[in-house]
């Protein structure tokens, strides 16, 4: 089970073996079964997760039960909400599994311990962050610029190992438009060739 994280730490960091091992000792696994709950909006965010496999969403409902997705993580992403992890206040999103999904889970004090331990492994944490802060910018680009079919089209080019794991009312949720919509777009597009 730890090899799959061993095998994708060593293609993102140079860590030694006995930081593998203090990353691995300070973690718990856990087992979510689909659509179960791993961080509900409004409690404080107490694991950063890491998705051995399976695949996770986070997101939010409005008052009137609309579900906007924010992002999906499936097997070797990170997932948190990181404002409720490391200040300690209400999440503004929730964490669940799409799928069966394992999980590797630290604390945050657990979490700032491999922080300081481990120089390579903040060097990576503080890349991951980079990644995340322009992926985020992409997104918001894509909502604000983009037609409704360039964002499915962006979505499909940019996730096609999703799709087929995806119900479309999430991947709609994720691309900010109806179900209806979506179904219009994948038709067209499907008349197309």
């Amino acid at each position: 089970m730890f090899k799959a994280f061993e095998d994708f730490m060593a293609t993102e960091v140079k860590l030694r073996p006995e930081e593998i091992s203090q990353l691995l000792a300070l973690a718990t696994v856990r087992k979510l079964k689909r659509r179960e709950v791993l961080l509900q909006e409004g409690h404080i965010c107490q694991y950063k997760a890491f998705i051995l496999d399976g695949l996770l969403k986070t997101g939010s409902v409005n008052d009137s039960g609309q579900e906007y997705v924010l992002r999906f993580n499936p097997e070797n992403s990170w997932a948190v909400d990181p404002l409720s992890f490391s200040k300690k206040v209400p999440a503004r999103f929730s964490i669940d599994a799409v799928e069966r999904t394992t999980v590797l889970l630290w604390t945050p004090s657990a979490f700032e311990e491999l922080m300081t331990g481990i120089p390579a492994f903040k060097t990576y944490m503080s890349r991951l962050l980079m990644d995340t802060f322009y992926d985020t910018h992409e997104r918001v680009k894509s909502n604000i610029s983009y037609t409704s079919e360039e964002k499915y089209l962006d979505f499909v080019n940019t996730f096609p190992h999703l799709l087929p794991r995806l119900p479309l009312h999430l991947v709609a949720a994720y691309l900010g438009i109806s179900r209806e919509t979506l179904s219009r777009i994948r038709h067209l597009q499907m008349k197309r060739g």
